[in-house]
């Protein structure tokens, strides 16, 4: 049998000591609010009529997630 099928965590996440469950949980988590944030993003605007600090919160909640991506991303090449 070889070493690689012994070990639970991905290879980039072997000398960290950690599950990769965490972090899939959490993009999985993240992924669904963006949706529901980009849905609602207009209803909001108009029957709300948020401060425009709120409106920035938003936005960034929306962009957040592609944020989390690209540091997956990021993590994995630098720790292969």
């Amino acid at each position: 049998m070889s070493s690689t099928l012994q070990h639970p965590c991905p290879s980039f996440l072997r000398g960290l000591g950690v599950s990769f469950f965490p972090f899939f949980l959490h993009n999985t988590l993240m992924n669904v609010l963006q949706q529901i944030f980009k849905e609602h993003y207009e209803e909001m605007l108009y029957i709300l009529h948020p401060r425009y600090s709120v409106i920035q919160n938003v936005d960034k909640m929306i962009k957040m997630v592609s944020m989390f991506m690209l540091r997956a991303i990021l993590v994995t090449l630098l720790l292969s």
